[in-house]
């Protein structure tokens, strides 16, 4: 049976650490492009981001209560117009994409 390195054990640690520490920063700057490019748009919620209560393997976020789009009748039943909601969910992609250049690819709207 081989032995196993320590040095080289923490060698792959420490390039762990400054691989999750340079996705954090990435993290980050990607939030705040997006936050500065939806500020206008006073229909679009993006949360805060807690970096306070962070770290490069847990992200906290602020809180929005709502309801899953697929819920339907439960969207109806708050007296949401469904076909507003799908409007302004294409739009949104559609100024991320066409007018930012720059979209979220994970969306939950």
């Amino acid at each position: 049976m081989s032995k196993i390195r320590l040095d080289a054990v923490a060698d792959v640690e420490s390039g762990f650490a400054i691989c999750c520490r340079a996705v954090c920063q990435q993290w980050n700057a990607m939030a705040r492009r997006f936050q500065r490019n939806f500020r206008a748009e006073p229909w679009v919620k993006i949360p805060e981001v807690y970096w306070q209560f962070s770290s490069p393997s847990v992200l906290t976020l602020e809180y929005c209560p709502g309801t899953k789009i697929s819920n339907v009748s439960a969207i109806k039943a708050a007296g949401l117009d469904t076909k507003a909601l799908a409007e302004r969910a294409t739009e949104s992609y559609l100024i991320q994409i066409l007018k930012h250049g720059f979209f979220h690819a994970d969306p939950h709207p």
